[in-house]
């Protein structure tokens, strides 16, 4: 989006706010977004007025533990309004109008039994104890759509990504003649979240059918991250832009407080760069975004590699609306997350995007060094839960009766 467009807005509805000083403006990857902080008053009914005064309707409304979020839209413009007021935080994202999810639920019949996998990866242990720990999601709705969420890294023989094709074609309704991919939605770009599905659509991509890719990546060609190389971030994610674009995959850019289905799965999206803008990125796991799955009456939170503050600010906006029934816990179960994130969750079943040895012997997740929240989260005597780590393949299947798991 131009920045001349974003402007055109942004400076006369700081003046319909009444807000003193201007907002910091953030540049995304296809998108602008202005924070507002320390707003006063409740800022809405002057933000949609201005937005009804300049030809926008509203798209989407609604309110999560006191947070509103709305979306309006133009012929040209798309507005994400994001607004925290135990934070007194205002956000508003601007993006040129493109693809649009579907906002209710759409009429489906069910050919299958819906199922959520964690993939094992071999890539996870490459190497130990050092290898990349990796993580790939396979989520499959009643309708027999398939939702991916990372994939994990490249191990040398490339039996992942075989493992993964071999899942979709065994898995798909017998009247699919390719395995049909609603969405595939990217955490961050880390190697060990994306270089998978990269060499996965560079291998497979003419067998499937590829719907949607789903993410909210910074523009890291103009973006320094303290610690690490922005632009190795920022390669591996042109590179699997540019193979879903080959494929005619729709773009779908993430923002906080989105809510849309995919056949008979619901996606709320919790959290993105939106909500750190304008912090300067510490790590690239600063770059996380986090959403969760409805999904054959059970929800699956997905956090990526959320950092501690990302995990906290969810924590503190949302509360205990967070309770999830299947929990990927964040960056590996290494570090990251806090406790009152992990409380209000409070899952039945934890997914580790880590490898068998890591998970029994790594010094952050066992032992007197070991984080609150994974002590927290793995003792029984608070609750007994199952936690399975990507060494093997998990399968949840969701039914009325409950959750069946298969772990091979």
């Amino acid at each position: 989006m131009k920045q001349e467009l974003c402007m055109g807005y942004l400076k006369p509805l700081t003046e319909a706010l009444g807000y003193e000083g201007a907002p910091a403006l953030t540049e995304g990857d296809g998108y602008w977004v202005a924070t507002f902080a320390d707003v006063k008053g409740d800022p809405l009914p002057s933000c949609a007025a201005f937005w009804a005064r300049n030809g926008f309707y509203t798209e989407e409304e609604h309110a999560v533990h006191g947070n509103l979020f709305l979306a309006y839209a133009s012929d040209r413009v798309r507005v994400h309004v994001s607004w925290y007021p135990s934070k007194q935080l205002l956000k508003i994202a601007l993006e040129g109008r493109g693809y649009a999810p579907i906002r209710e639920r759409p009429h489906t019949d069910a050919v299958c039994t819906p199922r959520i996998a964690q993939l094992g990866r071999r890539g996870a242990s490459e190497r130990l104890p050092n290898g990349a720990p990796g993580m790939s999601y396979v989520l499959q709705t009643a309708a027999g759509g398939f939702i991916l969420v990372d994939g994990g890294p490249l191990d040398r023989e490339r039996a992942d990504v075989d493992q993964l094709w071999e899942y979709l074609l065994q898995n798909k309704p017998a009247h699919c003649e390719k395995p049909h991919i609603l969405a595939w939605f990217i955490t961050h770009s880390h190697h060990d979240h994306i270089h998978l599905a990269i060499e996965f659509l560079k291998t497979y991509g003419d067998r499937i059918v590829l719907d949607t890719v789903a993410y909210n990546f910074p523009p890291f060609a103009s973006i320094t991250i303290k610690h690490e190389d922005a632009a190795r971030m920022g390669a591996f994610a042109e590179e699997f832009q540019a193979l879903a674009a080959a494929l005619g995959a729709n773009t779908l850019l993430l923002h906080t407080g989105q809510r849309f289905w995919l056949e008979d799965a619901m996606v709320e999206v919790l959290y993105t760069p939106d909500d750190f803008a304008p912090a300067a990125y510490p790590w690239g796991n600063h770059t996380s975004c986090a959403f969760r799955f409805t999904l054959g009456g059970r929800t699956f939170l997905v956090l990526g590699d959320c950092e501690k503050g990302l995990c906290q600010f969810m924590a503190d906006v949302y509360g205990e609306t967070m309770k999830s029934d299947i929990l990927q816990l964040s960056h590996h179960g290494v570090n990251g997350a806090c406790l009152e994130l992990y409380q209000a969750v409070d899952p039945d079943v934890c997914f580790w995007p880590i490898d068998e040895f890591r998970f029994f012997n790594h010094a952050q997740i066992r032992g007197e060094k070991a984080w609150d929240f994974n002590r927290w989260i793995l003792d029984d005597t608070v609750k007994a839960r199952s936690h399975f780590h990507t060494s093997i393949t998990t399968v949840l299947t969701l039914s009325g009766n409950g959750i069946q798991i298969t772990a091979v």
